[in-house]
């Protein structure tokens, strides 16, 4: 019974790791989203 518990935990811990990355790279994104629509406006 312990081990489920902490595989249970283990796997929340990872989820929470995930999702923490996966807004930074929605950050990063759209930072890289910016950057490329003020190249593409100053190209103009």
């Amino acid at each position: 019974m312990r081990k489920l518990r902490k595989s249970k935990q283990d796997v929340i811990d990872q989820e929470r790791q995930l999702a923490a990355r996966t807004c930074i790279d929605a950050a990063t994104a759209q930072e890289i989203s910016l950057a490329e629509q003020a190249f593409i406006h100053a190209a103009r």
